[in-house]
Parts: structure tokens; sequence; C-alpha cells
């Protein structure tokens, strides 16, 4: 398995497991802007993109935006 794949392996299965347990109806997700690789793995399990709250990180010693992605029971990863 190459080591891009085993973080979305790792994702999707983290994912399955909170679901697995009844408590829980949503998994969220936040990074950086420009975190492409990160994004680019939670949208490949299925994770779907909500919004870029402005400022909701103090980050280095100052505010920065951050993307929230947001998945719902019943939208399970893909095995």
């Amino acid at each position: 398995m190459r080591e891009s794949d085993l973080g979305t392996w790792a994702q999707a299965h983290l994912c399955r497991y909170l679901f697995a347990h009844p408590p829980v109806h949503r998994v969220e997700a936040g990074t950086q802007p420009e975190n492409a690789p990160e994004q680019h793995a939670l949208r490949k399990i299925g994770v779907r993109k909500e919004g870029v709250p402005r400022g909701a990180e103090f980050r280095d010693g100052a505010r920065c935006d951050i993307v929230v992605f947001g998945l719902l029971r019943g939208e399970q990863p893909p095995d």
C-alpha cells in the first residue's frame, strides 16, 4: 500500500468504526485551505466539503481560515 493510500484507508476505517456506535451521527474534519492532499483524501472517501469558516483557527500567531468537511451516518465511506 502506498503511503498516500494509507491515510485514506485509515480515515475510511475510522469513519466506519465511529458510525458503528449508535450515538455518532456526524464525523467532521477540518484542514488548512492549502492542504490539498488532505482535502483530496477526505473527498476520496466521500466526506463532503461544507464550508470555509474565516479566521476560525489561531495558528503561528495569526487567525487563519479552515476548510470544514463532514460525513453523516448513512453516507458510509466505501470499503
